[in-house]
């Protein structure tokens, strides 16, 4: 109550620049205000959105990247699927099971394993001392049958294309038969095991058991080289026998070697049935085969695993923790080599979730360094805006003050002359008109306003009152609380002690004696 009562005690030009400043005070504080709630609704709802945004991004790039290296790993499959192809039929040629009863090339004797000389053997890079010269025989079964003599006098004949077939990515090239338990194998080598027999091993009984089909079979270690290997084989001429090849699984591992998803992502190679082909240097695990859903190795269990492989899409994102607590989002792809009816590998990309949550900080952090430019950028507009505002507010107002001056100074001089005679004289209200640019009409109606006090001080002016107002006429109520007016034929000032007493309560209906 009291800053009102002092705020109306200002002069009409003050008050109008206290009122522009405040008024545009609050307004550039409500714009700034707006701007600063409209940031951080932004910035809630961005964010908000900015996870699942960015995940299912990084999913589609992974799994974009699972089905490019699925492609690459069917192809090689492929080949050596071919390839395979091509070997038994130059094996079922030389056997003279094909359309050929007679040998196309003329065969070596066949060389048993235990008769070949250790000197033509070396070293090979995987540590195991072999011949690439030629294959070698090898049987557990002594005597060797007839149809056993027949059966290697025949095969021979690929000691001489063996070396020209050979591929670095095969470790061994060979038929088994069972026949006297037979195998051709190349290159030569003596077998450590004298009682290896061909028809227990995977390669063989499953191509015997789906005559026609490819067999793939799960990695393994290879016993002389301790080197990691899968076999493909195929069965030769009504199941007579079975051409395979051993295949190094880094063969299938350099597509995914120095692959990095965000900052510490890879990649796995994982057989159909589990079997773990490729897996980053960062797993300790790398050179041996595991399984993807040994949980004590990979936090992966067989349920989790079973779920994930029902439905392979590349766009399906699955999550798991290692043994150590790092936790990961993965996609998986199947691979499908042309000629193979079912899945055979899979690719799985893994990411490592706190990278993803790096990189939502990371925004983060850029659109909190945008929020804060953005934000003092409005609020240097606004003060600005104010600050311009304000000054010409107040150079604006100057004249519009003294203008408002002139006039409160012309009404309060009328104003407290209101108890004596002759209001308006001295009042000088012709500097109204000589400062009335831009406030014509008000000037000009505040001019009107004194001629209308000056005329109304003539009529009571040339009205005989009596000693101090009327008994009989209340034309002294339009002067209520504004002008008293003595009159014109008492001219000398009467003293209060006079007059008071003699003053009536305005609406009494007495008159004075």
């Amino acid at each position: 109550m009291k800053c009102k009562e002092e705020y109306s005690g200002w002069s009409l030009g003050r008050q109008l620049q206290v009122s522009f400043v405040t008024t545009t005070f609050f307004l550039s504080a409500v714009l700034v205000l707006i701007t600063k709630f409209q940031l951080d609704w932004l910035r809630d709802s961005l964010l908000s959105k900015t996870h699942d945004v960015l995940a299912n991004s990084i999913t589609d790039q992974m799994g974009t990247l699972a089905r490019e290296k699925s492609a690459v790993v069917e192809q090689e499959l492929d080949n050596d699927i071919n390839f395979v192809k091509q070997l038994k039929e130059l094996d079922k040629t030389m056997l003279g099971w094909g359309n050929y009863k007679d040998p196309i090339i003329v065969p070596n004797a066949p060389i048993m394993d235990n008769d070949i000389s250790s000197s033509s053997l070396s070293l090979n890079e995987y540590g195991v001392k072999v011949t690439y010269a030629t294959g070698v025989f090898q049987t557990r079964i002594d005597p060797i049958s007839t149809d056993g003599e027949l059966l290697m006098n025949n095969s021979a004949a690929m000691d001489q294309i063996y070396p020209v077939l050979n591929r670095k990515k095969y470790l061994a090239m060979y038929a088994g038969f069972a026949t006297d338990e037979i195998i051709h194998y190349y290159p030569g080598k003596i077998f450590s095991d004298s009682s290896y027999t061909p028809i227990v091993q995977e390669w063989y009984y499953s191509a015997i058991n789906k005559e026609g089909s490819i067999i793939i079979t799960e990695p393994y270690t290879d016993t002389d080289s301790e080197k990691l290997i899968f076999s493909i084989s195929t069965a030769i001429a009504n199941a007579k026998g079975v051409s395979g090849i051993d295949v190094l699984a880094s063969s299938l591992q350099q597509p995914f070697i120095n692959v990095t998803i965000l900052d510490s992502g890879f990649m796995f190679l994982i057989s159909s049935g589990g079997v773990v082909i490729y897996a980053p240097e960062s797993w300790a695990y790398m050179g041996t085969a595991f399984r993807i859903y040994d949980q004590t190795l990979t936090g992966i269990s067989q349920g989790q695993w079973n779920r994930w492989i029902l439905d392979p899409d590349p766009y399906n994102r699955f999550s798991f923790s290692d043994i150590n607590g790092t936790e990961y989002y993965a996609v998986i792809n199947p691979v499908y080599p042309a000629n193979m009816p079912n899945i055979t590998h899979y690719v799985m990309s893994c990411a490592v979730q706190s990278e993803t949550e790096d990189m939502l900080d990371s925004i983060s952090n850029n659109y909190q360094n945008t929020y804060y430019a953005i934000f003092f950028m409005i609020l240097g507009i606004a003060v600005a805006v104010f600050i311009v505002i304000t000054t010409c507010a107040y150079f604006i107002t100057r004249k519009t003050s003294r203008q408002l001056k002139n006039i409160e100074t012309v009404f309060s001089r009328i104003t407290h002359k209101g108890l004596f005679p002759n209001l308006i004289k001295g009042i000088g209200a012709d500097v109204l008109l000589a400062d009335s640019s831009g406030m014509k009409n008000l000037m000009e109606a505040s001019l009107d306003k004194v001629d209308k006090i000056r005329d109304l001080e003539d009529q009571y002016e040339s009205y005989e009152w009596g000693l101090t107002r009327p008994a009989d006429k209340y034309l002294f109520t339009r002067w209520n609380e504004r002008l008293y007016p003595l009159n014109w034929h008492n001219e000398k000032q009467m003293s209060w002690r006079h007059v008071l007493p003699k003053l009536t309560k305005i609406g009494q209906e007495t008159r004075p004696s």
